[in-house]
């Protein structure tokens, strides 16, 4: 009797064991996505003035953006279609984009007049 006891005992520890476990497997792969998620960067925003798409300057009421590669472009609307229905087409043209992100997004700082530097 005391054998059956042990065993079945036994048995049940083990049971109880793998349930748990998978239980852990199954909260760890939930928790994984959403920590990625928490982590990944933000996009950071170009400023460019210029359409990397058309080439043509971008007016503000046909200014679109679009996101690519982790950073936010400025595109004109006709741009925006274009990069729309093929984003990998256009990857050269924002590649060609090599100032870095926060000196274009600022406006260009004229150089003092040679009266105002004496």
């Amino acid at each position: 009797m005391d054998k059956k006891l042990a065993v079945l005992t036994a048995v049940f520890m083990l049971t109880a064991g793998l349930a748990f476990a998978q239980e852990m497997k199954a909260d760890e792969d939930a928790v994984a996505p959403a920590v990625e998620e928490a982590v990944a960067p933000a996009a950071v925003e170009v400023g460019n003035k210029m359409c990397p798409i058309t080439g043509e300057e971008i007016k503000a009421d046909d200014m679109a953006q679009v996101e690519y590669e982790g950073k936010i472009y400025n595109v004109c609307k006709a741009g925006k279609e274009m990069f729309d229905k093929n984003p990998e087409q256009y990857a050269d043209k924002f590649a060609a984009l090599e100032v870095p992100a926060d000196e274009m997004a600022e406006e260009p700082v004229a150089a003092p007049a040679a009266a105002e530097t004496e």
